[in-house]
């Protein structure tokens, strides 16, 4: 697991429960124990986000090797830390 990637993800996470309290025209220390959640949940999907990532490119990776295509290397990381380990 990314710790940078999770710390994205959960950074997304809490900024969108701001700005759902702050549509809302709610103060935004309303709930605190969301905030917390948020960045939880975001945490836990941004690196199964990047665990997911890296299994299509193997999966794609395999395809192209079946057609006699070179390996592709992934040049479009969204996430920092998605290209951590090969395999």
């Amino acid at each position: 697991m990314g710790f940078v990637t999770g710390v994205i993800g959960g950074s997304i996470g809490t900024a969108c429960h701001m700005v759902a309290l702050s549509v809302q025209k709610r103060p935004l220390s309303r709930m605190p124990w969301c905030h917390v959640g948020y960045f939880i949940a975001g945490y836990y999907i941004a690196n199964k986000y990047k665990d997911y990532e890296r299994k299509l490119l193997i999966e794609v990776n395999e395809i192209r090797t079946d057609s006699g295509l070179p390996p592709f290397q992934g040049g479009h990381v969204l996430l920092p830390g998605m290209m951590e380990k090969k395999e």
